[in-house]
């Protein structure tokens, strides 16, 4: 487990890294490759958290977490929560394409729109920050589960 609960810490600094460059032009994009690894890397570490939970009998109420790493928890399912509204609702009119060529905004029922060059970059980092938001509580949620009972860390 241990093994786990280092691939946890990397998968969460890397999250973390690749969540804040999606906030400058340039950072990470749906067309990036590497973002797909993290998103697998959540269910190498998640699982075996959750059965490390139930294995140690820790109860639902999170009662096992210190207080800090409870509060930790919330903030990062609250940013989540928050993270996703934002880029739902600036993805609401379409989503990023190339189609023949030319970058557009896609929408189911209507015909794609032509959009910049910049915009079209922005689109793409949208996607990545709408599951990077995700990837903070699992990975988080991951570390807490694999280290409780072992050390007193958060």
């Amino acid at each position: 487990m241990i093994l786990f609960g280092w691939l946890a810490w990397l998968g969460l600094l890397a999250s973390l890294a690749v969540h804040l460059s999606t906030f400058f032009p340039g950072g990470a994009s749906a067309e990036w490759p590497g973002w797909f690894v993290l998103h697998l890397g959540v269910f190498v570490v998640f699982f075996p958290a959750v059965l490390m939970v139930v294995r140690r009998g820790l109860r639902k109420d999170l009662s096992w977490l210190s207080p800090l790493a409870r509060t930790l928890l919330l903030l990062a399912f609250l940013y989540a929560f928050v993270n996703f509204g934002f880029v739902l609702a600036h993805s609401l009119d379409g989503s990023p394409a190339t189609l023949e060529g030319r970058r557009v905004l896609r929408q189911r029922g209507s015909s794609p729109r032509g959009i910049s060059e910049q915009e079209y970059e922005y689109r793409q980092r949208l996607v990545v920050r709408g599951f990077s938001g995700h990837w903070i509580i699992f990975y988080l949620f991951s570390i807490l589960a694999l280290t409780a009972g072992q050390r007193r860390s958060l």
